[in-house]
């Protein structure tokens, strides 16, 4: 049996997009720098519209970056 970790159930060390609504893990993919893409933060699991710039992950309207990489991202529909 396959080990899933955290609350999306993703399979340890795979990308969530085939399985799990388009979740991608960011330590293993990271969305395209500026396209503003749905995130979950590591801590409390709180979702937010964010942005990537290098390795700052900034608010959709790019006033300013979080303090943390997310968990986890989607494109958003």
């Amino acid at each position: 049996a396959e080990t899933r970790s955290g609350p999306w159930g993703c399979p340890k060390g795979r990308s969530m997009s085939a399985d799990n609504g388009g979740w991608h893990r960011t330590e293993l993919e990271l969305p395209p720098e500026g396209e503003v893409v749905e995130t979950i933060s590591p801590q409390g699991g709180q979702h937010a519209r964010l942005s990537r710039s290098g390795g700052l992950w900034f608010l959709e309207d790019g006033s300013m970056y979080v303090y943390y990489t997310p968990l986890v991202w989607k494109r958003i529909d």
